[in-house]
């Protein structure tokens, strides 16, 4: 794999990770743990990139990552989360990627409670852009401390905290 394309999905999976904490209330879930290995039923062993958990109840989704910047997922991909949601024991996945699904990957999405996050391609673990149904939010550099989040297209005026100056100020 091209070094800076490895480079660029490491990023985006770790920039996702972080956009997670601020969706991951929808679900009922508190806590996104990083990349880990879960055992299937099926004895099969599953590398997912990670899982957002109920600290209360133990339910937890398992995530998948694809920075995708030309098209969509297709259904084939859903349907593959679906069976390693299933295997291992998730109550439902949620996939993070710029583009969205394909028409059939909506389908299969529906059916076996896989959510679909935005999250743009071009984001890092300090700024990052999500979208997850009618909610837009994102953060910038988590030292300012700022995260917005906008619902119905309205939205709370935000004020940083103060901070130190820039750099070469």
């Amino acid at each position: 794999m091209n070094p800076d394309r490895q480079k660029n999905w490491a990023i985006y999976e770790n920039a996702s990770r972080k956009a997670l904490k601020g969706i991951i209330s929808e679900f009922g879930l508190d806590t996104v743990d990083g990349k880990q290995e879960l055992n299937g039923k099926s004895g099969a062993c599953w590398e997912i990139d990670a899982k957002a958990i109920s600290s209360t109840t133990g339910r937890f989704f398992i995530v998948e990552c694809r920075r995708r910047l030309k098209k969509g997922l297709d259904q084939e991909a859903i349907a593959a989360l679906a069976y390693r949601s299933k295997d291992t024991g998730a109550s439902g996945a949620l996939v993070v990627t710029p583009k969205g699904l394909q028409r059939g990957a909506r389908t299969v999405a529906k059916f076996e409670n896989i959510h679909l996050i935005k999250v743009s391609a071009e984001s890092t673990i300090d700024q990052f852009l999500w979208e997850f149904r009618d909610i837009v939010g994102g953060g910038v550099n988590e030292r300012a401390g700022l995260s917005v989040g906008f619902r119905d297209g309205s939205y709370d005026e935000v004020v940083a905290p103060p901070g130190p100056p820039p750099c070469n100020e």
